[in-house]
């Protein structure tokens, strides 16, 4: 959480860290905080590539990320097809994510 998170938030802090797309947090929550990854969030999410747009959902930590990823390449291609150039330097940030998250399912899954 940075100062200005509320503490009151619906949702965990790997939340934040996955919607700001920031794979060296997700992986202390993951190493050293023992984050919870089998909560899941309802709400409306905004994208990294455009603020402007949301969607919404009820996602584990695991398939926000995929849903992010989802709706952000859904976007860079709709930008791409109006000639926009991007430089979207947070989905290969987004993949490390989701390898990081896809890791501690397996772990789950085979402590089960």
């Amino acid at each position: 959480m940075t100062c200005g998170e509320n503490p009151d938030a619906d949702r965990t802090p790997i939340f934040f860290a996955i919607a700001r797309v920031m794979p060296s947090v997700v992986k202390y929550l993951i190493a050293e905080a023992k984050a919870c990854f089998k909560i899941s969030v309802t709400g409306r999410f905004r994208l990294v590539s455009d603020p402007k747009k949301s969607f919404h959902g009820t996602f584990t930590p695991a398939q926000f990320a995929r849903q992010l990823k989802k709706v952000e390449l859904h976007q860079k291609e709709a930008k791409l097809s109006c000639g926009e150039k991007l430089h979207p330097y947070y989905l290969n940030r987004l993949d490390v994510i989701i390898r990081l998250l896809s890791e501690v399912e397996s772990k789950e899954k085979n402590n089960n």
